[in-house]
């Protein structure tokens, strides 16, 4: 594990704006945390790395590993480890490893997924939590629960503990819709984008300069085959519920956002009423929910907030509410 000190990883606004978002919170300095950076070896790519940070103070509670999904790093993520830091969390937040695709060890295929799931675990390798029994537990967005999937597959295959009596959390999963396809997944990606990003939408992390986005196009960029096939195992491949329900996990729990044009509840209903209809008394634990605020609305004061506005990137935009959620799950005793 390699450790660098060096500060400058965001842009000056965008790190003032962490800055004051951060501060209001109490304790470590956060965003100092977020430009020290980590490096974990790639155990697959001997010239390759996949940089990290550790965002919160240590505590007795085992960390969060975050599993990114589509063009996610830690630039787009930085706010809601800030809002993970500040109600009790130690987060791991990777960035990308953005060179070749590895072949699948099975299927001898080019696999973006495989090779995304072989990052993320290196990562745990670096911190030495890969071979510890209950060493973490998974919170995934989008995509990132495909790549859980299958590093959970991984960690299956070569007897690894890691996830044994994780709580897991699947927020606004890919992999969940029954009938996906590529063309019908990428016309409401598209229309996610433009409602998240130019609709006045409230939230309260804006991305007012699109710092978050441009450096999500900047990881499409450095590797545009990789991200061409990323976009299509989205569509074709599907998170194998059934089979997590009766592995070691301790817990599993699917958040929908309310208004999530990408991966809407109504598009997961299916695969989620066959999970909770097939639940027996081997299987773990699971739920289904979507987040909200009871804050006072900000277009309606005499109203809460509720789901209103909650995008398909609502732990970025809008931290407080999914994280008061996830850590509903990962640490019930605190609620």
């Amino acid at each position: 594990m390699y450790e660098s000190s060096t500060p400058g990883y965001f842009s000056d606004r965008y790190h003032q704006r962490l800055v004051e978002f951060a501060d209001q919170s109490d304790g470590v300095n956060v965003v100092d945390q977020l430009n020290d950076r980590y490096f974990a070896p790639s155990s697959t790519q001997s010239d390759e790395i996949i940089p990290y940070v550790r965002v919160g103070e240590p505590s007795a509670q085992r960390p969060v590993l975050y599993v990114p999904g589509f063009t996610e790093g830690i630039e787009a993520k930085a706010p809601f480890a800030i809002e993970m830091a500040r109600q009790g969390a130690e987060m791991i937040l990777p960035d990308q490893n953005r060179k070749r695709i590895l072949k699948h060890a099975v299927t001898g295929g080019a696999d973006a997924t495989h090779s995304q799931a072989q990052n993320y675990l290196d990562v745990l390798r670096a911190e030495g939590l890969h071979k510890q029994s209950g060493s973490v537990d998974i919170v995934a967005h989008s995509y990132g629960s495909l790549i859980f999937d299958e590093m959970h597959r991984i960690a299956t295959d070569e007897n690894l503990p890691c996830f044994k009596d994780a709580r897991v959390v699947l927020l606004a999963p890919a992999g969940t819709n029954t009938k996906e396809n590529f063309a019908t997944l990428t016309g409401r990606f598209l229309h996610g984008v433009v409602t998240e990003n130019f609709t006045g939408k409230v939230k309260d992390f804006p991305d007012e300069n699109g710092d978050a986005l441009k450096a999500g196009m900047a990881i499409v960029r450095a590797n545009v085959p990789r991200a061409i096939r990323e976009t299509f195992e989205l569509a074709a491949r599907r998170v194998d519920y059934a089979r997590l329900m009766r592995s070691e996990i301790g817990q599993l729990a699917v958040l929908s956002y309310a208004e999530d044009d990408v991966f809407p509840a109504r598009l997961a209903q299916a695969a989620i009423e066959t999970m909770f209809a097939d639940r027996g008394a081997d299987a773990v634990d699971v739920s289904w929910a979507t987040p909200i605020s009871l804050q006072p609305d900000r277009k309606n004061p005499d109203a809460i907030r509720g789901g209103r506005d909650a995008s398909h990137n609502d732990e970025h935009f809008n931290p407080a509410r999914v994280v008061g959620a996830v850590m509903q799950v990962l640490r019930p005793r605190l609620y």
